[in-house]
């Protein structure tokens, strides 16, 4: 939430300079658009971070995505996501039908065996299944991403990143 000393000017010059400057994160809870907006904040620097700038694993697990060129059987592309609405504003931004993601306040986090039978899977068939952070990940998230890999043998797994404490 604080930037380094002189992290600003030396932004500032770098652009002014004609560098391209990019900032990348691992974090997939974030659109580059909130990126931006928090950088801009954090650096003081309104007016000249561009969108384009930013490079989260969000964002780069949408261009990976599109890049493999999945199955289109219904004319586009469905990624069921665990994460954050950042995660699946980004994927959706890459051209991609999305199901999961957050869910609503009142869905159980739990999941028996006779729950999950009778769960209708209105996900419907997937083309790949992308987990980042989710501050909500529970045994019922876990559940219907099972079966769902299990009912698209073909469908990709993509983790957006790394973290040593996750």
């Amino acid at each position: 939430t604080d930037a380094m000393s002189d992290a600003s000017q030396t932004i500032r010059q770098l652009i002014r300079r004609g560098k391209k400057v990019f900032f990348v994160t691992n974090n997939a809870a974030s659109t580059r658009m909130e990126l931006k907006t928090k950088l801009e904040k954090v650096l003081n620097c309104r007016g000249i971070l561009k969108e384009e700038m930013m490079i989260g694993s969000a964002y780069v697990a949408g261009q990976y995505l599109k890049s493999c060129n999945l199955k289109k059987d219904s004319g586009i592309s469905r990624v069921h996501v665990i994460g954050t609405a950042g995660l699946c504003s980004e994927l959706q931004s890459a051209g991609f039908d999305i199901s999961g993601g957050q869910d609503l306040a009142d869905t159980p986090s739990g999941m028996s065996r006779d729950e999950l039978a009778a769960y209708p899977f209105p996900e419907g068939q997937i083309d790949a299944l992308v987990i980042g952070l989710d501050n909500d990940f529970n045994y019922r998230k876990l559940c219907i991403a099972t079966v769902l890999l299990q009912r698209n043998p073909d469908a990709l797994l993509i983790a957006t990143n790394l973290d040593a404490f996750d």
